[in-house]
Formats: C-alpha cells, sequence, structure tokens
C-alpha cells in the first residue's frame, strides 16, 4: 500500500472509542475525523467530529488536526513544530492504528483494558505507520514521540545506565 492509496485509517482510543480518519475534506478543508463507534463506559454523541484544522497529527497522545503555522510548498510541519495556537480539537491517547474497521473493533471488543499505544496491536500500528509514510498530503506522523516508531510503552526513554559495577 502506498500513500497514494490510504486515504482512510482508524483509530481506536483509550476511551474505548473507533475513529474513522479520512484524507477527504470537507467544504472548510478539514479533513473529515470522525467517532464512529464508541465502547467506553463514557457515553458520547455519535457520530462526534473532530474538527479544527487542514491537517490530521497522530501521536500516541491521540487524534490533532491543527493549521500549518509557516507552511512551505512541498514540505509539512510537524504537528510538534509549530504554535499551540495552530491547534484544532484533538482525542485522547491512541490504543492502536488499524488499515479496516473490522480490525478496529475487534481491538476495543478483544481486550478488557486499552492501553495508550498498546504492543498488542504493534502489527497493524505499524502497517499503518509504512502506509502513511513521511509526505501524505493530509496525515502526519508524530517524529518526537517514539511510541509510533518502535513497539515500546508509551513515554518510555532510556537513559544510560552511569553506575559503576564493582
Amino acid at each position: 500500500m502506498t500513500i497514494d492509496t490510504i486515504d482512510v485509517l482508524f483509530a481506536v482510543i483509550e476511551d474505548g472509542s473507533i475513529y474513522e480518519i479520512t484524507s477527504k475534506k470537507d467544504e472548510d478543508g478539514c479533513p473529515i475525523v470522525t467517532m464512529t463507534m464508541a465502547i467506553g463506559t463514557r457515553p458520547h454523541v455519535m457520530p462526534r467530529r473532530i474538527r479544527g484544522g487542514s491537517r490530521v497529527g497522530l501521536s500516541g497522545g491521540g487524534i490533532l488536526l491543527y493549521n500549518e503555522d509557516n507552511p512551505v510548498p512541498g514540505a509539512f510541519q510537524l504537528p510538534e513544530e509549530i504554535d499551540r495556537s495552530f491547534y484544532g480539537e484533538s482525542s485522547f491517547g491512541i490504543v492502536a492504528l488499524f488499515l479496516n474497521k473490522t480490525d478496529a473493533i475487534r481491538c476495543t471488543l478483544a481486550v478488557c483494558s486499552l492501553q495508550r499505544c498498546d504492543t498488542r496491536w504493534w502489527t497493524q500500528t505499524k502497517a499503518v505507520v509504512d502506509a502513511i509514510g513521511k509526505n501524505h498530503p493530509v496525515f502526519t506522523l508524530s517524529e518526537s514521540d517514539p511510541v509510533l516508531k518502535f513497539p515500546l510503552p508509551p513515554y518510555v526513554f532510556f537513559k544510560p545506565i552511569t553506575r559503576l559495577l564493582v
């Protein structure tokens, strides 16, 4: 699958909801990102749209719509590179990313506790990350968030061992 063919993906969120994320834009130029299913403990009005930007940023911290504050033709700014005043709406943390809704539903129903960047779904998440690549016209992967690159628990950072062995 190439970046030319990935027009839709699905994200399972910590609260048990599933978002359909499309590269298709509405009349305001905003990508269509919609909560299509909620299984968690909190009731939601369905469907719920995330709005407020022309790009979709994806990180372990969640789905974020944003506008670039310094657009350059042929280059895309990452969410962490722009001023937060250009951020739109966002979601809770991402558990996993999927290429189809059936797998996203299986994830939500199969586990009793959803964890941010859940390594049980790393194979499916990696397939989405690989399909998006670095130059997708709408979807952007955070580069400061290691959890979308490596199958590690969220916010795990390695520190060198400084203790001397005696």
